[in-house]
């Protein structure tokens, strides 16, 4: 703006001087010239006052792009403030965690070293009790030395009182009961005496002859036989239990060639035998009670006899 202001400034002087000029020369000549440097001089000005104008204008679009700029940068200033303060918050916030991860490490590292003075004591208590239990272990091995000659001996010792036990059994426990035979049946015979006693039953005999023998032999030998003193327990040793019990009892010589079987009521389990006489007699295995017929809780009818 201020070399513009001298050029007008310069072209006014000009234009007084081309007036004296005029004013002092009265040639038409520098009348003429005069007026073309006026010309000039107007042209001049027009060519400066466009200038002028144009450089506002470009001052105008500086001062709206300062502006716009300044805006610009008033804007990331804020930004900048805001970032700034977040990324102060956040290194205050990592700063308090970092803080708190080397409170927690510390604390974590007294933990262990705890952890391994008490590695060290209970160590020490192990070794302790290692070297007690070696100890322990030796005493062991010699007494279990000593209980084993123990033992051997306890051994000889019971198997000489065994021995001697044996021997007194067999000099105190009586002998089993025998029996002369006093007559033979045959299974037709056998077979046609119980199907006249009990016509409705199912009758199975498994030999074709038995020996007979009298009713004292059969009640010495239930006097010797041990049926009677079992407990009876109902389904895990009741009468069924009782019958076969006693007719497997005297599957000895010379008692298993008798007729001697079990009998299944409707109510009851029990045994029977045919004596000399071809008596058929019915015995209760609980008592050794012998009958020639049943008792009313024994029942009153035959299911089926084997002998």
């Amino acid at each position: 703006m201020d070399i513009c202001a001298t050029q007008v400034l310069g072209a006014k002087m000009s234009i007084l001087n081309w007036f004296r000029k005029l004013i002092c020369k009265q040639d038409n000549l520098e009348l003429t010239q005069c007026q073309l440097e006026l010309e000039d001089a107007d042209d001049l000005v027009e060519r400066v006052t466009a200038q002028l104008q144009k450089d506002k204008d470009e001052i105008t679009q500086l001062q709206t792009t300062l502006l716009t700029e300044r805006n610009r940068l008033v804007v990331l200033t804020n930004q900048y403030s805001n970032l700034q303060g977040k990324l102060d918050t956040q290194i205050r916030k990592d700063k308090d965690e970092i803080i708190q991860l080397q409170t927690d490490l510390l604390t974590e590292r007294n933990k262990v070293q705890v952890a391994i003075e008490q590695y060290a004591i209970l160590q020490g208590k192990l070794d302790t009790q290692i070297a007690d239990s070696n100890t322990l272990n030796k005493t062991l091995t010699d007494n279990i030395e000593k209980l084993n000659i123990e033992l051997v001996a306890l051994k000889t010792e019971l198997d000489i009182t065994k021995e001697e036990l044996a021997q007194k059994e067999k000099d105190i426990t009586p002998p089993t009961p025998t029996f002369e035979p006093a007559g033979v049946i045959d299974i037709y015979e056998l077979s046609s005496l119980l199907m006249d006693l009990f016509p409705d039953a199912p009758i199975y005999l498994s030999d074709e002859t038995y020996n007979l023998c009298t009713l004292e032999d059969v009640k010495r030998f239930l006097a010797w036989e041990n049926t009677d003193s079992f407990v009876y327990e109902s389904k895990t040793f009741d009468c069924d239990n009782f019958s076969r019990r006693l007719g497997g009892g005297i599957e000895i010589y010379p008692w298993a060639t008798i007729p001697f079987g079990i009998v299944w009521t409707n109510l009851h389990a029990l045994n029977c035998f045919v004596d000399s006489n071809k008596t058929f007699y019915f015995v209760e295995p609980q008592s050794d009670n012998v009958r020639t017929s049943l008792e009313a809780w024994q029942g009153n009818e035959i299911r089926f006899i084997v002998i």
